[in-house]
């Protein structure tokens, strides 16, 4: 049941809503939080070859003033561990409410509306849910970095069916047979691939928009 219904330009009623709010205080649930970090630190370093712990330090290091998006599960988690924010950054995510497929759309609209240099965290279950925008991304010459965690499965739900359900396994493995590459190499010779390909990205976003042109019309000449 809709209590007050709007119907209205989405920014002019939003700045009109603005208005008539007030800014909250969370000073002390900050400090809090700064405690518990220092206290109970969460971090992969046990961990041997690359981990979303050493992606997203790669992306805090090469892209300090980014647009960061996820979609939902383990990426948004991981995400909103390591992600650092420093001022510049900005960080775009569904929050609570779900939405598997939201990571894409909101980077297209993130770089359309902002001209940021934008990064999409994924997993393979999400970017499935709405891969078909990709075509958008290229029709509108969008640059993008896109990051998918490629495990083969719904990986939240498989973890909570793995903790709490016994190890009753349903409907969470995307592919059957899946062989994924780990372990093979040293973590520091993963690490420094890690940033060289994002060094690259980063120069690939500068010069975005000429090759995304390209490509797009490849796409269309075809």
């Amino acid at each position: 049941m809709v209590n007050v219904p709007i119907v209205a330009d989405a920014k002019a009623a939003l700045t009109e809503m603005d208005a008539h709010t007030s800014r909250c205080k969370t000073d002390d649930w900050i400090a809090d939080i700064m405690k518990w970090k220092e206290e109970i630190p969460i971090t992969m370093k046990n961990y041997e070859g690359m981990t979303p712990e050493d992606i997203i330090n790669g992306i805090n290091e090469i892209f300090p003033d980014a647009t960061v998006t996820t979609d939902v599960g383990q990426n948004q988690l991981w995400t909103t561990q390591y992600l650092a924010m420093n001022g510049k950054r900005k960080f775009l995510t569904s929050g609570g409410l779900g939405t598997m497929g939201y990571g894409l759309g909101a980077a297209i609209g993130a770089q359309i509306g902002s001209g940021d240099k934008t990064v999409l965290i994924t997993g393979d279950g999400s970017f499935g849910m709405n891969l078909n925008e990709m075509a958008t991304a290229v029709s509108y010459n969008v640059p993008l970095v896109i990051i998918i965690a490629n495990n083969g499965v719904l990986g939240m739900v498989r973890q909570w069916q793995n903790l709490f359900y016994g190890q009753r396994y349903s409907m969470t493995d995307l592919c059957s047979g899946a062989a994924t590459r780990r372990g093979e190499d040293r973590p520091v010779q993963v690490r420094f691939r890690l940033r060289r390909r994002l060094h690259q990205d980063l120069h690939r976003l500068q010069q975005g928009r000429r090759h995304l042109r390209r490509c797009g019309a490849v796409c269309q000449a075809h």
